[in-house]
C-alpha cells in the first residue's frame, strides 16, 4: 500500500510541476500528458489543485 501511495504522490505532484512548467514552454500552445496509475480504494485520498490552490478536477 505504501508503493500504491507514494505513485499517486509522485503523479499529483508532477501535475502540479507541470503546471509550472507549462508556463515555461514557448513555442506551443498545446501540451499533453497522460498517467495511467492503479488506485485501490480505500488506501489514500488525492485532491488536485490548480495554481491559486482552489481544488480542481482538470487541470488545463
Amino acid at each position: 500500500m505504501k508503493f500504491t501511495s507514494a505513485l499517486i504522490t509522485l503523479s499529483v505532484s508532477a501535475v502540479l510541476f507541470s503546471g509550472v512548467v507549462r508556463a515555461a514552454i514557448t513555442g506551443t500552445d498545446s501540451v499533453q500528458m497522460t498517467f495511467k496509475t492503479t488506485v485501490t480504494t480505500g488506501t489514500c485520498k488525492a485532491i488536485v489543485v490548480n495554481g491559486d490552490g482552489k481544488n480542481v478536477s482538470t487541470i488545463g
